[in-house]
């Protein structure tokens, strides 16, 4: 049992240096995975909230045959490079309130169909110039 104090980290020896890190105490348990290096990259703390789980590594890769679905009180992707969205199918984006995108430039093609624009309100078009056709 815990009782609030904090006891010494287990540890276990990996393969190529790595080791296993589980320590008890200020009411959570928690799970360490360190590199030879001595950082944590892989972390599991069971507090009274839940699990949570933080990840470090040199690269990440997911794979699913069925769904993967992410799900969250906020959800942040962010890239120090580029990002792509591709999909063999349809992309739907929906907000139920604004959607903002900002970018030194942007390009919006339909290759082989129509372009739809479809406001309920006002369209409003601000440029230099406008060039149609």
């Amino acid at each position: 049992m815990n009782d609030g104090s904090s006891s010494k980290p287990a540890s276990l020896a990996l393969q190529a240096g790595y080791a296993l890190d589980v320590s008890d105490g200020a009411g959570a348990q928690r799970l360490d995975v360190r590199s030879p290096d001595g950082k944590v990259c892989l972390s599991i703390t069971i507090g009274p909230d839940g699990p949570r789980v933080e990840l470090s590594a040199a690269s990440l890769s997911i794979s699913a045959r069925g769904a993967i679905e992410l799900e969250g009180e906020s959800v942040k992707l962010a890239s120090r490079g580029d990002m792509v969205l591709k999909t063999g199918g349809d992309l739907v984006v929906e907000a139920e309130k604004a959607i903002e995108m900002t970018a030194f430039e942007a390009k919006i093609a339909a290759t082989t169909g129509d372009l739809m624009l479809e406001a309920n309100d006002d369209v409003r078009v601000d440029g230099e110039r406008i060039r149609l056709n």
